[in-house]
């Protein structure tokens, strides 16, 4: 049984050897196949229990995948990037799910861009205007 899982976990290598870099990334068992998500997520809440990280809300991984491309969207990278990230099957299921965070980035940066215009305006003659 042993020396089956240890072929099965090669040939998983192998396979995963293959794979572009950005899709590498893969949580798998001893025996080579993916981790069941519901192991992974338990054994993941555990490790921030022993840690004594305390949250208000409930912290998972799905949360932190959440938070990830909440980072990535304030940063203004654009949604063909973010989908591809987080391994959407194309941009418009990241719209789905984040267009709210896309407005509201825009919006942040005309909001700044039009601030920053009129203060230069005000300011133009050497005076300061407050």
């Amino acid at each position: 049984m042993r020396s089956r899982a240890r072929a099965t976990s090669s040939a998983s290598f192998d396979r995963l050897a293959s794979v572009p870099a950005a899709g590498r990334l893969r949580l798998l068992c001893h025996e080579g196949r993916g981790l069941d998500y519901r192991h992974t997520g338990a054994a993941f809440t555990a490790a921030v229990k022993r840690a004594g990280i305390s949250v208000s809300g409930r912290l998972s991984l799905h949360s932190l995948r959440h938070g990830y491309a909440s980072l990535l969207i304030a940063q203004r990278l654009n949604v063909v990037f973010v989908s591809r990230q987080l391994g959407h099957a194309n941009p418009n299921i990241t719209l789905g799910v984040y267009a709210h965070l896309y407005a509201r980035a825009d919006h942040a940066t005309t909001a700044r861009e039009a601030l920053e215009a009129s203060y230069a305006a005000m300011t133009a003659g050497g005076e300061t205007a407050i």
